[in-house]
């Protein structure tokens, strides 16, 4: 209920209690002002009074009321406060035409104020459309493995979603990881080879899990304000960081994202050269170390700010905020794809309410492209969430190969079993892992290709398959792969063995699965191979038993020659005597032309 007036209160009374942020005070000061001292400037504080307590379609009114007692139209800054109310009350269509009618009725306005006020214009369509079809967005927090009392400010994850950093707040920023166990995340620990009395934060990991690039500042040895550091994971943890080579500048770098196989990073930077004021670059590790950084170019740089960079695993979709493309009026989350090279799409605005008139921050997108991480104040303090992506904003998949590798007999997982992945169809080797203790170990993969893959482990009998992919799929793939023990070891086919057509030259790629063999019969001194080479039945049998010796000949010397006594392999040629299936069929030939090796413990 409104007050009795009071002839003895001024406005500037009330206005002494909004200066002092006395918000509620203020505006019982106002309604005992008589109506008849109710002019432009009492609605204009009133309006400011009701904003600043949330209650904003009141603030309208007033801003309103404001206007319409400006009948000389001394103040058109009324037209950009009023725009703004519209604006958080989600009237954007509204705001802009306010916004409009403030610049054509200010001949030089504050720069600030201006790039705002066009900022909303040029944005309020956009508003307008995505505010009304929203965006599926259902954040839920993460448990209290990964969230404490204090800040949890951003989330790098492998491409597994097994392994994650994490940046914590609480005197300091730090750098913390965790694991999946059992379908649950473990409670996160400090990296302590990495933090420091200082500050560390926005990590990023590749999708592998084998390099980390972080952000630091104000560090001895840096180069500017803020920058980029990496480390490298090893048998003990993670190496002691060190400034990324060749990347950092005199200015503001930050907030990298690593391509899936390291080999990419995007980040931000106040460097000159850009397009704005903070810009995203790109740099690629090339033979000789990381290139010159390349500016993304104007596609995704504006005139403002692009900030909190991820690059999705598909390494196509990239995600990042800016405070210039049209959005919803603070700091919007968008996204882009790569065309080709460093050519890219035009940003699109991830949707309500995903985006909201207050700054967002970066997000993170595990590899599935279905679930999202982010950082949030929503609760009061910045907590981790998750949520499943809506469909229209969402990355390609990138699928992965999941494997669970068990002992044959007990069926129980084997941990740090050493495996090798090799993409046949693009001939290179794309992954070497170890189980984790769960016997879990996964690759990216594609659709149309052949991948080679090769295990060992002390104690067990050496493994080699292939997988090829159908052209088109759509789902993680999961075996289960049992080792067997080498008590129980029969003959094993070197799968991914190759020799040139014809002769007893190894192709290239054949190192990858021969070196693995080196490394297995080294951990496994105790262990001996018979060799034996075999041919289809195309030729002279002669000829195919010449081929077939010379070729386990050329297999035994790459071991010789890699370190393993002569005396623990036997080589054998045995033709085309040994088929493992008919001979009839282009198929069944490429079956029989093969190496087997049998591993025994004691003589041969």
């Amino acid at each position: 209920m409104k007050k009795p007036a009071n002839t003895s209160i001024v406005l500037e009374d009330c206005l002494k209690l909004f200066q002092n942020e006395k918000w509620s005070e203020t505006l019982d000061c106002m309604d005992q002002i008589p109506d008849s001292s109710q002019h432009q400037a009492y609605f204009d504080l009133k309006g400011t009074a009701l904003m600043r307590l949330g209650r904003i379609k009141e603030g309208i009114t007033a801003y309103r009321r404001a206007i319409d007692q400006d009948v000389k139209h001394e103040n058109p800054y009324l037209y950009f406060k009023y725009g703004e109310s519209l604006w958080r009350d989600h009237q954007f269509l509204q705001s802009g035409k306010a916004m409009k009618v403030y610049l054509k009725s200010v001949e030089n306005p504050q720069p600030t104020v201006r790039a705002k006020a066009e900022h909303y214009i040029r944005s309020s369509s956009v508003a307008d459309s995505l505010y009304r079809i929203p965006r599926e967005f259902n954040p839920v927090l993460l448990s209290d493995s990964l969230n404490t009392a204090n800040d949890e400010l951003g989330i790098s994850m492998t491409y597994d979603r097994r392994n994650l950093i994490l940046t914590r707040r609480s005197d300091q920023e730090d750098l913390y990881q965790s694991q999946l166990r059992q379908g649950s995340w473990v409670k996160a620990t400090p990296i302590h080879s990495l933090n420091t009395p200082d500050n560390e934060g926005a990590a990023s990991l590749s999708g592998d899990g084998n390099l980390l690039v972080f952000t630091a500042c104000n560090r001895p040895g840096g180069l500017g304000s803020c920058d980029l550091y990496f480390s490298a994971k090893n048998e003990a943890g993670w190496s002691k960081p060190k400034l990324l080579p060749g990347v950092n500048s005199r200015y503001w770098d930050s907030q990298p994202t690593l391509s899936s196989d390291g080999r990419a990073l995007i980040f931000s930077s106040e460097r000159p050269g850009g397009h704005g004021k903070k810009d995203l670059w790109l740099t690629v590790q090339s033979e000789t170390g990381w290139i010159q950084p390349i500016n993304l170019g104007p596609s995704i740089n504006s005139p403002g700010n692009e900030e909190n960079p991820f690059l999705h695993s598909d390494e196509f979709t990239l995600y990042f905020t800016s405070d210039y493309w049209p959005g919803f009026g603070g700091r919007d989350l968008f996204m882009a794809h790569r065309i080709r090279g460093n050519e890219w799409s035009l940003p699109q605005n991830l949707g309500y309410p995903i985006n909201s008139i207050e700054n967002e921050e970066g997000v993170f997108i595990e590899s599935s492209g279905q679930k999202g991480f982010l950082s949030s104040a929503r609760a009061g303090q910045f907590d981790l969430y998750s949520f499943e992506m809506d469909r229209a904003i969402r990355p390609r998949p990138a699928l992965m190969y999941e494997m669970i590798v068990v002992d044959s007999t007990s069926n129980l997982p084997l941990k740090r079993v050493s495996i090798n992945i090799y993409d046949w169809t693009s001939d290179r080797l794309i992954r070497s892992v170890y189980t984790d203790p769960e016997g879990y170990a996964a690759f990216l993969i594609s659709g149309d290709r052949e991948y080679g893959i090769t295990l060992t482990h002390e104690g067990y009998s050496f493994l080699s398959y292939k997988r090829q992919m159908e052209n088109e799929i759509n789902h993680d793939i999961k075996d289960t792969i049992r080792l067997v023990p080498v008590s129980e070891s029969k003959s094993i086919i070197l799968e991914n063995v190759h020799f040139a057509s014809g002769e007893a030259r190894l192709l290239k790629a054949s190192s990858v699965e021969l070196d693995q063999l080196v490394e297995y019969l080294i951990l496994n001194r105790t262990l001996k191979i018979s060799l034996t080479g075999h041919t289809d039945n195309v030729g002279q049998p002669d000829d195919n038993l010449t081929l077939s010796q010379a070729r386990a000949d050329t297999v035994k010397a790459y071991l010789v020659e890699h370190g393993i006594d002569s005396d623990r392999v036997k080589a054998i040629g045995m033709g085309e005597t040994q088929p493992v299936v008919s001979n009839n069929t282009p198929e069944g030939r490429q079956k029989n032309r093969r190496t087997e090796i049998i591993i025994q413990r004691d003589g041969y």
